[in-house]
């Protein structure tokens, strides 16, 4: 009886596939460095599992973490890889779209006192 209710609730072998929007948060810039404002915010990421797997995921929690310690100023191209997104366990990452992401990094630009009127 117990399979057989196993069988019917929670057993379901047809695996699915969603697709989010992630936001992109670049993590451990230098301080004198500044993230230029027309890099990638968003990421599409297409989950598979379960159709239970997903009844339970919120997919506000799914985000793409880019760490940018020990760069300097430059355009980069960073390659998102699974490491970078956190998903539970019962979901499984089938696609990242943009795989490569390129962003600007530049010295920030240091406050400049206002003249004074002679």
């Amino acid at each position: 009886m117990a399979v057989l209710a196993w069988f019917v609730f929670a057993y379901q072998p047809n695996t699915i596939q969603r697709t989010f929007v992630a936001p992109v948060e670049y993590r451990n810039v230098p301080q004198s460095l500044v993230v230029d404002e027309l890099a990638a915010s968003e990421v599409r990421i297409t989950l598979s599992g379960a159709e239970r797997a997903f009844r339970f995921f919120d997919p506000g929690s799914l985000k793409v973490a880019v760490d940018l310690s020990g760069n300097r100023a430059g355009t980069l191209s960073i390659v998102v890889t699974d490491r970078e997104v956190r998903v539970p366990a019962n979901l499984n990452i089938y696609r990242i779209e943009p795989r490569i992401l390129y962003i600007t990094i530049r010295d920030q630009q240091p406050a400049r006192a206002p003249e004074l009127a002679k």
